[in-house]
């Protein structure tokens, strides 16, 4: 009884046996690969338990009780970007 696969699940079966692969041969012969990509390595960042990041500076957020007009929170500005691609035909 054979497996009927299709040509798309074939190469992503093909890609997964191949990555599978390169990282189990980099894991042997390569010690500094092998521990950074070792479970306990990974475990050790992944601290879900603790509060993660730095906390926020106190100066970030307005400490004046009396600002409570929108505008005076215009003092504190940040830089922004927008990027719009279109093709030709939109």
């Amino acid at each position: 009884m054979a497996i009927k696969l299709t040509t798309t699940s074939r190469y992503v079966l093909l890609v997964v046996v191949i990555i599978i692969g390169l990282h189990s041969i980099l894991s042997f012969t390569h010690e500094d690969y092998g521990r950074a990509t070792s479970f306990k390595n990974i475990a050790s960042q992944l601290t879900w338990s603790s509060a993660s990041g730095e906390a926020v500076p106190d100066e970030y957020y307005v400490l004046d009780s009396d600002a409570t007009h929108p505008d005076s929170l215009l003092s504190r500005r940040a830089n922004a970007t927008i990027l719009m691609l279109a093709r030709n035909s939109d």
